[in-house]
Formats: structure tokens, C-alpha cells, sequence
């Protein structure tokens, strides 16, 4: 028994004196700090904001955000989570419960709808070097370069909230930043947020069943796109095949994505009609390289309508694609900020549009459901600049305190594994999420290009699982060997040869069509 037990006792040590070397060197981790919250998702229901650091889930504490992820989808989503929260500027922490959802983006596991913290500075760095994009915002922030005051007043820059909370408060003036480079020399540079229609889950936010028309948000250099001349702001009217004549029209984000990704699998054309300035242009066809080399948001400046959702207060009011609004309840707008702004503000849900169609205006009224109401003050502003991760070094010089630490998370690590076994057998997370031998090399590959002391923490964590993996009660594995020892002791002699044959074939082919099974799946997920 001690002789079997070894390699899984090694495997528990080698996993802590990674994570000890780990806290010495120093692990260059996401703080465990909010920096997105999805429209409609569990956590802005549950009260969850930017700037909010989640210092413990269910009781258990949160060091940084490299866990964050695993210990939500490992939750139950039939019941609330309690997560402890320290708010900026507010002095003691929020006790807030959210119940996770699955989701097709979340691959069907538990997801709250949240990502890492953000930081003021550039996240441009080198490697952007080989792939140029172009785009105002990243035009404005360099390499290098850093946010230091948000409309005149001056942030650090862990402070993104900040910059956050000015753009869900735009009310149509841009947002005045001003910006440091490398060499200390200052401008300033106006922000006007982005439309963001990607809502949690599989529903798509709209504006009363109205969304904009697309438009090319960014372009890389020297890309398809770049060389048959597309800039960013062209607004794309119609997206079509060119081998199989099959058009998208209206277009949306989503789709004008999955169109281009599937046309490069199959080696063919996309056709794209443009305006500039309003002016349409003549029809370009391009070539796609897995991607055409083009950021898409929704244009903003101008109300126009480029879509329509079925059944929407919208369609049943009489609106066309191609509309421009110019009043709502009788206010003048310009841009789907002062739509949404007007719409949110209404005392009633009965809503007075006026449309240009034309050269004609038309006056329409909109009664918004309770879904559409709803769904109007969910809608979030986001931005398109190119910020660095929020990163805390995790780091001690005293060896007890980075023992006491690599403990924890050895512990965690372990815990972890067997509340995802749990889960499988509950059916709460699909077995298809499991990774075998080509998903770990290519995220032990990810994890390696990310610096050292993110190849330790894989390691650790990897050393941690096969502990647990290796001593589970499986025949051919340390756990079922020694399984067969206990058997031995308690009856006195070891099992028969045609049991333990019988047994080691039995654990031969669970194992081997395991490998097959999540080898498939690793390679539909990495090269699919």
C-alpha cells in the first residue's frame, strides 16, 4: 500500500512545491476583480458591478481570478450563491446572492456573465507589432501609453471603473480622456461609447426590437479586408456568397462573423455592399483568410434602422428597415444614445416615434412590453480601446507564508477536482468539457506563452489532478491496485487471477475509450 500510494504522495508534493516556488517568484495574476458585466446576465441581476472584488463565493476565498471561472461552473444552478464583495468607494463589503445560468457561449456549465478586471494603461505591446489594427481608439492609445484623468479628473490606473461608470452614464457629450505616452507627452481624446447588443445567453438585446446597422469597427493591416480598401466606419448593407449567391440582409454582428467563418471553410468569396459617409460604394468581394481581418460593432451616431426582431413592439408599430429616427415622444434625437436615453426615461410605456423613410416623415407609437422595457435598462455602453489586463502580483519573500499558501492551493486544487467529479455524476457538467492529453498540451502551450510563472501554476494545478485522477477506485490506475490491496486485507488473501484480469481489461477500455472520447472533443474545440 505505501509503495502504490507513492506516486500520488509525490504528485501532492510536487503540486505544493510548485505553488510555493510559484508565491516566491512571484504569480502575475488577474485580481479577483470584475471587469465586464453582461447585459441581462446573472450577475447584473444579482447587483454585481465593475470595480467589484469578489473576496469570497459560498464561503470560500477568492485569492484571484484564475479560479473564478472553474469555481462558478462548478456551482449549482438550481440554487442562489452567496458571493462577499469589497465595492470601491464603499467601506464595507456587499453580501450579494446570484443564481448562475448554463449557456451555449458557457459550453452548458453555470456562468453569472462577468470577465476579468481591466486596467487604464495600453494593451498594446509587441505583439501587436507583426498585426497592425486600424482604428481610432487604438490609434489613441500606443504602446506604452496610459489613461490618466477621465473628463478632467485624474485616475490611477486601477481605477477603470471609473471609466466604466462614465460610459453606462453617457448621455451624449463624449468622454474626455486624457491620455499619457511612453515619452510624457499628453493629448486628449473623446470617447464615444459603443452599442453593445450581445446580451448572456442565447436572447439578442435590441432597442424596442430595433437595432443599428452594422459597421467595420477596425481593420487589420495588410489584411483581405484592408487590401480591397474596406476603412473602419464603412457600414455594411448586405453580406452575400459569392459562389452561392446566398445574401444576408439586414446584417447582424453575430451573423456577419459565423457568414465569413463558414465561408472560409468552404474557400469561397464574401460579397460586401458599403456605405461611407452615406454614400454607398461600389460592391467588394474579398477572399477570407479564416477572417477577413475586420472588427464589427453597430454604428451609433446615426438612428437608423438596421434590423428588425420579429413580434417587436417595433414591427407591429410599422417600422422599416432603412428608417432614421428623429423624434422620440416628440424630443429631436440624432443618435441611438438620445433614442435610448429618451426610451428609458419615459413615464409611460406607450412611446411616440417619429421616422424619416425617405424623404417623407412618419409618426408611429410603440407600446413596449414589460421584456422590452426590461431589456432597455439593461443595455450597456462599452468601449473598443485596446487596455492591458488587471494584473496584482502575488508575491512573498517569507517561505512559511508561501507554505501556507502553496497548502491552500494545493488543497483547492485537489477539492476542485473532485467537486467536478461530483458534478459529472450529477450531470451538472458535461462530460464533453473534460480535456485529455491534447487539450492540456495546448493549454499548457497558452499557459507557457504567458510567462513562467503561468507554466508553474499549470503544472501545480496538473500535478494537484492526477493525484486525484490516479488514486480514483479504478481498475489499472494506483486507486484500483490499491482498492485490491484493502480486499486482500480484509479477506485474507489477494483476488482471483480471473478477477483481477477481468477487472484490468475492464479499466483498459474505460480508460481507453475516455481517451478517445475527450480527444475527439479537444479536437472539435482547438481546431474546429
Amino acid at each position: 500500500m505505501v509503495i502504490i500510494s507513492a506516486g500520488v504522495i509525490m504528485n501532492v508534493i510536487l503540486a505544493f512545491v510548485l505553488y510555493v516556488l510559484l508565491f516566491l517568484i512571484g504569480f502575475n495574476s488577474p485580481p479577483a476583480v470584475v471587469g465586464y458585466v453582461a447585459s441581462g446576465s446573472p450577475a447584473m441581476q444579482g447587483g454585481l458591478q465593475v470595480g467589484d472584488r469578489i473576496q469570497t463565493i459560498n464561503g470560500s476565498k477568492q485569492e484571484d481570478y484564475t479560479k473564478i471561472a472553474m469555481n462558478v461552473a462548478l456551482l449549482r444552478d438550481d440554487e442562489q450563491a452567496v458571493f462577499v464583495v469589497q465595492r470601491p468607494e464603499h467601506p464595507e463589503p456587499l453580501t450579494l446572492k446570484i443564481r448562475p445560468v448554463r449557456t451555449q457561449a458557457s459550453y452548458n456549465m453555470p456562468a453569472i456573465g462577468i470577465m476579468p478586471g481591466l486596467s487604464l494603461e495600453s494593451g498594446l505591446g509587441k505583439v501587436r507589432s507583426e498585426q497592425r489594427f486600424i482604428s481610432p481608439e487604438i490609434d489613441a492609445l500606443p504602446p506604452g501609453s496610459r489613461i490618466v484623468a477621465i473628463n478632467g479628473i485624474e485616475v490611477s490606473p486601477t481605477e477603470y471603473y471609473k471609466l466604466d461608470r462614465a460610459i453606462q452614464q453617457y448621455d451624449g457629450k463624449p468622454i474626455r480622456l486624457t491620455i499619457r505616452h511612453s515619452d510624457q507627452s499628453v493629448h486628449e481624446y473623446l470617447l464615444t461609447p459603443d452599442l453593445q447588443f450581445s446580451a448572456f445567453g442565447d436572447d439578442a438585446l435590441s432597442v424596442a426590437g430595433m437595432r443599428p446597422r452594422v459597421r467595420i469597427k477596425s481593420v487589420i493591416q495588410d489584411s483581405p479586408a484592408y487590401k480591397t480598401g474596406i476603412k473602419p466606419g464603412d457600414v455594411v448593407e448586405q453580406l452575400s456568397i459569392v459562389e452561392t449567391a446566398d445574401a444576408l440582409r439586414p446584417v447582424n454582428a453575430e451573423d456577419f462573423v459565423r457568414w465569413i467563418g463558414e465561408a472560409a471553410k468552404a474557400g469561397h468569396r464574401v460579397r460586401l455592399h458599403l456605405l461611407r459617409n452615406g454614400q454607398s460604394l461600389d460592391p467588394v468581394d474579398v477572399k477570407p483568410n479564416n477572417t477577413i481581418g475586420v472588427g464589427v460593432g453597430y454604428e451609433s451616431e446615426r438612428a437608423v434602422v438596421g434590423e428588425l426582431i420579429d413580434h417587436s413592439s417595433a414591427t407591429e408599430s410599422g417600422v422599416h428597415i432603412g428608417d432614421q429616427i428623429i423624434r422620440v415622444n416628440h424630443q429631436p434625437v440624432q443618435s441611438w444614445f438620445d433614442v435610448i436615453r429618451l426610451m428609458r426615461s419615459a413615464t409611460s410605456q406607450t412611446i411616440s416615434v417619429t421616422v424619416l423613410r425617405g424623404n417623407e416623415t412618419v409618426d408611429l407609437s410603440f407600446d413596449l412590453s414589460e421584456a422590452e422595457f426590461s431589456q432597455l435598462q439593461e443595455l450597456r455602453y462599452t468601449h473598443s480601446l485596446p487596455l492591458a489586463q488587471l494584473i496584482e502580483p502575488r508575491r512573498t519573500t517569507n517561505p512559511i507564508l508561501a507554505g501556507k499558501w502553496g497548502i491552500e492551493e494545493t488543497k483547492q486544487s485537489i477539492f476542485q477536482v473532485y467537486l467536478t467529479l461530483q458534478r459529472l455524476i450529477q450531470g451538472t457538467v458535461p462530460l464533453k468539457n473534460l480535456s485529455g492529453p491534447i487539450g492540456i498540451l495546448s493549454a499548457g502551450s497558452s499557459a507557457a506563452d504567458r510567462g513562467i510563472d503561468y507554466l508553474l501554476w499549470f503544472t501545480a494545478m496538473i500535478s494537484a489532478n492526477l493525484a486525484v485522477v490516479n488514486f480514483l477506485p479504478i481498475p489499472i490506475v494506483d486507486g484500483g491496485l490499491f482498492l485490491f490491496l484493502v480486499l486482500e486485507k480484509l479477506t485474507g488473501r489477494p483476488p482471483s487471477p480471473r478477477l483481477q484480469n477481468a477487472a484490468q481489461f475492464f479499466g483498459l477500455a474505460l480508460l481507453g475509450s475516455l481517451f478517445l472520447f475527450v480527444t475527439y472533443h479537444d479536437i472539435l474545440r482547438i481546431f474546429g
